[in-house]
């Protein structure tokens, strides 16, 4: 493999000019850079990265740590996060949590042991990873938190940015169109109330309700762990001793539970029970009844993540930003309206 002295040498120049023209520099001229690029042809010079990344003190590499990558929300966050990362000159390093803040806290240290320049984190629904998330902020290493948000105090005084949808307008835009559909009673499956998540999607069903005129009861209210087995598993126990006329899931993957029950039940949808889910997933669409849904921006959640970033790279100094972005509404098969 040619060295960078060989560059020089067949170029007739020193190695601070190749090094110039490897850094497109615009102090070489015309001359000397065609030059410089010809000799880097013939010997099919590969800059040494590493050693570049030594000397410039950066990687050009993200970590990005996610909490389940079977979950069919995250694939499109992952790819939007790839597009835009190699758009800005960065390569991703992903890693996968399976939700345990254990393992998601080794895999922050792993990343800080790299060196990565920044790192993009879906927090774990465990939580525990304060600690480590707060390591690499002391240590200069910039975090943007993607979905959900670390809410412990202890973060308080770092710059860590945090790119999220707004769950509330969400569950609201949900809730009125299930109410233009007729629906009175209006039961929720949301998730474990410890969760970021889970608290703001059921805020925003409360103040769906509000808008709507509706009542809220309490009997209405069914809490899973937002995977299909509670989804299955508490509708078979909740929807007999209730009977709402509407359901809104708060995510797909329970409401995919919901429908197993369903078709069990021999419900009739809408015509029985109407629904609506936080989350759309392409893949769906090929079932029958397409379900109606909050659908969320998912590629572009990833590339504003790495945006953000990119930005916080160039200004350490700024102040924590919130990026929120609004979600839409994808009519389906499950509701009237």
């Amino acid at each position: 493999m040619a060295t960078i002295k060989e560059v020089a040498n067949k170029a007739g120049v020193s190695v601070g000019t190749v090094s110039n023209v490897l850094a497109n520099l615009p102090t070489v001229n015309s001359t000397l850079r065609k030059r410089v690029e010809k000799a880097i042809a013939q010997l099919q010079y590969r800059p040494n990265q590493v050693a570049r990344s030594l000397k410039k003190q950066t990687t050009n590499t993200l970590g990005l740590v996610i909490s389940d990558i079977a979950n069919p929300f995250f694939p499109a966050i992952v790819r939007g996060a790839e597009d835009e990362a190699a758009a800005s000159g960065y390569m991703l390093s992903i890693f996968n949590t399976d939700d345990q803040g254990g393992k998601e806290a080794r895999a922050l240290d792993l990343l800080d042991g790299r060196r990565v320049d920044g790192v993009l984190l879906v927090p774990s629904l465990e939580g525990g990873t304060t600690e480590a998330v707060l390591r690499m902020l002391a240590g200069g290493t910039p975090v943007v938190t993607i979905d959900r948000e670390i809410e412990d105090r202890a973060i308080q005084g770092y710059a860590l940015d945090a790119v999220v949808v707004d769950n509330r307008l969400g569950m609201a835009i949900g809730v009125e169109h299930l109410a233009a559909g007729g629906a009175r009673r209006v039961a929720y499956l949301g998730g474990p109330k410890h969760m970021y998540i889970a608290r703001e999607r059921l805020a925003g069903f409360e103040r769906g309700l509000r808008e709507q005129k509706l009542k809220k009861e309490g009997s209405l209210l069914w809490t899973g762990d937002f995977r299909p087995e509670t989804g299955y598993s508490v509708f078979l126990e909740k929807y007999p001793q209730t009977k709402p006329d509407a359901l809104f899931c708060g995510n797909m993957l329970m409401c995919m539970g919901v429908l197993r029950a369903i078709e069990e039940m021999r419900l009739k949808i809408p015509q029985t029970l109407q629904i609506v889910t936080f989350d759309s997933f392409p893949i769906l669409d090929a079932f029958r009844p397409r379900v109606s849904a909050v659908a969320q921006p998912t590629y572009e959640i990833g590339r504003a993540a790495v945006r953000t970033m990119v930005e916080r790279l160039k200004d350490r100094a700024a102040p924590s930003r919130r990026i929120v972005l609004d979600p839409d509404w994808k009519p389906g098969e499950t509701t009237f309206a």
